[in-house]
C-alpha cells in the first residue's frame, strides 16, 4: 500500500473510548475548577479584601468585575486549553498551540463581553456567537485531522452557556462548576470520540499541510 493510501493518522480504536473519553471530561472539569481557583488566587492578590473582625458579615461589593473576569478567563481558559491538548497528544493526535489560545482568549473575551452587558437577551447572544467563535477556531484545527470537523462547532456552541457562565468574578467554587465541566467535556467528548475514529486519509490532506504547513 502506497503513501496516498494510507491515514496520516490511526482511527481511535474502539477499546481506547471510554479512556479517552474520561480523560477528556477530566481535562474540562479539572481545568475549570483549578483554572477558576488559580484566576481567584490572582484576584486576591491584586484585589485583596479588607481584613474584617472575627464573626463580622458584610455584603461584599466586588470591585473591578471585568477585570477579575478576564483573570479568570485566562487562567481557566488556558488550563482547559493545555489539558485537552495534552489528551490529543497522549492518543497520538497532534495538535498545535494554536487549541491552546483559541481557549484561552475565547474564555476571557466573551465571558467579559457579557459581563457588560445588562440584559440577559444580549448575554445570550454574546455566549452563542462566543462558543460558535470557539468552535470554528477549533474546527480550523481539526479539519487538518478528521473528516467532517464541522460537527464540533455544534457542541461547542451547545456547551458554550455552561463554560462561559462559569467564568465569573464571584471567588468561590460553587458546586454548578463540577457539574458545568462534565457537561462540557461530555458533550463534546462523545462528538469528538466519533470524530477521532474518522480521520483524514493523506490523498485527502491540502499540499500545504502534506508537506509540514500550518
Amino acid at each position: 500500500m502506497n503513501n496516498i493510501s494510507r491515514m496520516k493518522v490511526g482511527p481511535l480504536k474502539d477499546h481506547d473510548s471510554a479512556e479517552f473519553l474520561m480523560m477528556w471530561v477530566l481535562a474540562n472539569t479539572v481545568g475549570l475548577l483549578v483554572g477558576r481557583w488559580i484566576g481567584g488566587q490572582i484576584i486576591g492578590i491584586l484585589w485583596p479584601f479588607p481584613q474584617l473582625p472575627p464573626n463580622t458579615f458584610i455584603n461584599a461589593i466586588i470591585t473591578n468585575p471585568v477585570l477579575r473576569v478576564i483573570v479568570v478567563g485566562i487562567t481557566t481558559g488556558a488550563l482547559i486549553g493545555i489539558l485537552e491538548w495534552l489528551v490529543f497528544r497522549l492518543f497520538g493526535f497532534h495538535v498545535n498551540w494554536k487549541w491552546v489560545a483559541s481557549s484561552t482568549l475565547a474564555c476571557a473575551a466573551f465571558p467579559t463581553l457579557g459581563q457588560i452587558m445588562f440584559s440577559f437577551e444580549a448575554v445570550s447572544i454574546v455566549t452563542i456567537l462566543g462558543g460558535v467563535t470557539l468552535g470554528v477556531a477549533q474546527w480550523l484545527i481539526l479539519r487538518r485531522i478528521v473528516n467532517r470537523a464541522s460537527w464540533w462547532i455544534l457542541p461547542t456552541a451547545v456547551t458554550s452557556a455552561f463554560l462561559f457562565g462559569s467564568i465569573t468574578p464571584n471567588p468561590y467554587n460553587e458546586p454548578f462548576i463540577l457539574f458545568a465541566g462534565m457537561i462540557v467535556g461530555g458533550v463534546t467528548g462523545v462528538v469528538l470520540l466519533h470524530l477521532l475514529k474518522h480521520p483524514l486519509y493523506r490523498s485527502e490532506i491540502p499540499f500545504d499541510q502534506a508537506h509540514g504547513g500550518q
